[in-house]
């Protein structure tokens, strides 16, 4: 029986399926505990050489990230938001769910791009908020 940490059951509430994630940066520190309920995590960076285990997967660059198949979420830390339009190809292609650390300000550049391409806040929490396709 897998537990599942508070992160991981309320953004499993936001979208059922949490089953292979890309993580720009650090989760917020949830790294571990995703790699328990998930079945594959992909890490940008920053590549943490302690951490092993056979479903995470570390990716150098963000240039062929959009060869990812069937990302369910994508966690992005605040200091690393810019990447956004970068993994737009990723998001739009499996209407991926957005979890931006941070209150709703952090994605205050990027609201007008997200709303365009039919996003919405569905969530908000104190540390983080969730953008999901509508």
């Amino acid at each position: 029986m897998i537990i599942m940490s508070k992160f991981s059951k309320k953004i499993s509430k936001v979208h059922k399926e949490l089953k292979d994630i890309l993580v720009v940066g650090s989760a917020f520190g949830n790294i571990e505990d995703l790699l328990e309920t998930c079945s594959t995590v992909f890490i940008s960076h920053p590549k943490d050489e302690n951490l092993r285990r056979k479903n995470l997967v570390y990716r150098e660059s963000l240039d062929s990230i959009h060869l990812l198949h069937n990302i369910d979420f994508i966690i992005i830390d605040q200091d690393l938001i810019n990447v956004i339009p970068t993994l737009e190809r990723v998001w739009k292609k499996w209407s991926s769910a957005l979890v931006i650390e941070g209150s709703t300000d952090t994605s205050m550049p990027y609201n007008k791009f997200l709303k365009l391409n039919r996003y919405q806040i569905v969530d908000i929490q104190k540390h983080y908020h969730v953008w999901k396709l509508k």
